[in-house]
């Protein structure tokens, strides 16, 4: 082998090493990068989590200042005033009138104070997925703002206890959306199980909108379903036309 030829082997081995410490090199940057995305990820998560428990936290003092201020408060004070008026010139019937009805008012404040306890309970975290939707579309119902349906099918499962609180946070943005800007008068919930995955589907009959101008989807409140739905990687599609509703759809396995 002539010198020539020793100076190409030693200049080709020269930058193959070259060659393999810049990939080496690049390995090393992406994986790390990749783990600090991870890490941001997992973060964001937990962030995410902690504001979904705060969240639920507040849905459930709400519900109990509304029912305590609307209902209860109203029975006991009906209770109060009732009380009040049993006094010695009240004829026997009267008053025996007067305890019966107490005694009316005392039994539906129990009825209701049971209630307002087990609708506490099926806020919480700790209740299956959907024995809480169930209960959201009933509560929807019972504002009369929409009339809802839900349909779930026999094989749908059931998020993991971990997906559960997020799912059902971003099921209630998407209810909230379209309570607020739909102007529809009817909801269908539907949830199905088809090709390996879970899929929730929320259809309205609402006005609608054009997805490809951005101030039309880009609100916080959607804007809250594409990050939680990345957070879980979850899959969400938006599909609507103006005057003909639209159909937020949630895939996750």
């Amino acid at each position: 082998m002539n010198n020539s030829d020793q100076i190409i082997s030693i200049l080709s081995f020269a930058l193959f090493v070259t060659l393999l410490f810049i990939f080496s090199i690049s390995l090393a940057v992406r994986y790390r990068k990749r783990k600090k995305e991870n890490e941001l990820l997992k973060t964001s998560y937990l962030l995410e989590i902690r504001n979904v428990h705060l969240e639920i936290k507040e849905d459930i003092l709400h519900h109990v200042s509304r029912e305590l201020h609307d209902n209860l408060g109203q029975i006991a004070s009906l209770i109060k005033i009732n009380l009040n008026t049993i006094n010695t010139t009240l004829l026997p019937q009267e008053t025996e009138d007067k305890i019966e009805e107490t005694r009316k008012l005392m039994r539906r404040l129990t009825r209701d104070i049971k209630i307002l306890s087990v609708g506490i309970h099926k806020l919480s975290p700790d209740q299956s997925f959907l024995e809480v939707a169930r209960n959201e579309i009933a509560q929807l119902n019972k504002t009369g703002l929409i009339a809802a349906t839900l349909l779930v099918s026999n094989d749908f499962v059931e998020p993991q206890q971990e997906k559960s609180l997020m799912i059902f946070r971003m099921m209630q943005e998407a209810i909230n959306n379209i309570i607020k800007h739909s102007q529809a008068t009817a909801l269908d919930a539907r949830f199905c199980y088809r090709n390996g995955a879970s899929i929730i589907e929320l259809q309205d009959n609402g006005i609608g909108f054009d997805i490809n101008q951005p101030t039309s989807g880009d609100g916080s409140g959607l804007s809250n379903l594409r990050h939680r739905a990345r957070l879980i990687n979850a899959e969400l599609k938006i599909a609507s036309k103006k005057a003909a509703g639209t159909t937020v759809t949630i895939t996750f396995t």
